[in-house]
């Protein structure tokens, strides 16, 4: 999953990444790729379950020193097993 965040202005904004709470028991992690934070886990996940992690982003101005936004996601990921 891709989380990017954009200025007012449509620019893409140089942000931090970090999970502040995940209660899956899954090692979910945030990476940087092309500016984005990517959430991804190593481990597989099991069908018929509900994961919930929130990861929160801080935006910078263009020289990182002021803080522009902080940004809360709160992601949902729903495996149905339909067999």
């Amino acid at each position: 999953m891709q989380l990017i965040v954009y200025g007012e202005d449509g620019q893409h904004l140089p942000t931090r990444f970090r999970i502040k709470e995940n209660e899956t028991g899954k090692p979910f992690r945030v990476r940087i790729v092309n500016g984005q934070g990517v959430l991804y886990t190593l481990t597989s996940l099991k069908l018929g379950r509900l994961y919930r992690i929130i990861v929160v982003a801080v935006s910078y101005d263009e020289n990182e020193y002021n803080v522009l936004y902080r940004t809360k996601y709160i992601i949902f990921i729903n495996l149905i097993d339909d067999s």
